[in-house]
């Protein structure tokens, strides 16, 4: 039995991910290399993760670019098909017949507004497009309502192109989208990291008070630390298609325990006199050929030769979990 299926029965889920897998091939390989002895290789995106996502709650995912967080998102949001694994979303599980289904309760808000939205399309119309079996009167209805509560006027941009508004008014249309088909899962894929610092501020404060009026439950993908610490309850902190880190957020950020977790707080500028940025020595590891054992043993400081040969579990240690050979009991 896995960590996601021991949690108490009491605790409610909007969706649960066990075992979740997610390989991507790097190459074609024909019948003739296949007769040759050659093998095909695989990109490792995302390596046997369980995730639990607590229903009407934020759940931050972070790490670095190429981690495997939007491979996770794009999972969750029913745009890829998992390798293998099982996701529960409520009492479904997600399969071709339930598809259909969980579409209904699930939307996306996509990272960069500049692409996510239709050049060719008025607001009016990029915002009903989820509206497909709905009478044209009530179409309208429903956008001028998810537009009002995102803090656009509608008879000010109903007819207006995405070309047309600013960065912050495109992801507000964005998020308007996802609202429309009334969802009550909303995967968030770096939503803010595309926009100046004074308008991030506005759509995060903007996404906690929609959150809180209609009870959306969020998984919020990010690589920035503080980010996530301002508008997650809980974190998951993944490392090469693997969660090396998860429990509540402030747990995590008043007491990091594995190596990777620290060294990201370490990189995230602070205010206090003399505060320097550590940025982290190394690279991140090649997912096609992904070190064996601990995928961050080749950066990490504590490094042994168990961490080399052996892949540590994910354990509970101090009131959250972490994958390190540091807690082994």
């Amino acid at each position: 039995m896995t960590s996601v299926e021991k949690e108490e029965a009491t605790e409610e889920y909007m969706v649960r991910a066990v075992d979740l897998t997610k390989y991507f091939p790097a190459e074609k390989v024909g019948l003739l290399e296949r007769l040759t002895g050659k093998k095909e290789r695989y990109v490792r995106a995302v390596d046997h993760v369980d995730m639990l996502l607590r229903k009407g709650l934020t759940t931050a995912l972070v790490g670095e670019s190429g981690s495997g967080k939007t491979t996770i998102g794009r999972m969750l949001a029913t745009l890829e098909t998992p390798t293998s694994g099982t996701v529960y979303y409520g009492d479904l599980v997600l399969s071709k017949q339930t598809l259909s289904q969980i579409r209904k309760r699930v939307q996306i808000v996509f990272q960069n507004p500049y692409e996510s939205l239709d050049p060719r399309m008025s607001i009016k119309e990029i915002v009903e497009e989820p509206l497909v079996k709905i009478k044209s009167e009530e179409k309208e209805k429903r956008v001028k309502e998810v537009l009002s509560a995102v803090g656009l006027n509608y008879d000010d941009i109903y007819y207006r192109k995405a070309r047309d508004l600013s960065g912050g008014q495109r992801q507000r249309v964005a998020v308007a989208r996802a609202m429309a088909a009334d969802p009550e899962f909303i995967v968030l894929d770096e939503p803010t990291s595309a926009l100046d610092a004074s308008v991030q501020s506005q759509v995060l404060n903007l996404l906690v008070d929609l959150r809180e009026e209609f009870g959306y439950t969020y998984l919020f993908i990010t690589h920035n630390m503080m980010v996530a610490r301002y508008i997650s309850d809980y974190i998951y902190v993944m490392y090469a298609g693997k969660i090396v880190e998860t429990g509540k957020t402030e747990e995590v950020f008043e007491n990091p325990l594995h190596p990777y977790t620290k060294l990201l707080l370490k990189s995230v500028p602070h205010l206090e006199p003399g505060a320097r940025l550590e940025p982290m020595s190394g690279e991140a590891p090649s997912l096609l050929n992904p070190p064996s054992g601990c995928r961050f043993n080749p950066r990490c400081p504590f490094a042994t030769e168990k961490c080399r040969q052996q892949e540590p579990p994910l354990v509970d240690v101090q009131g959250h979990k972490v994958a390190c050979h540091l807690y082994d009991k």
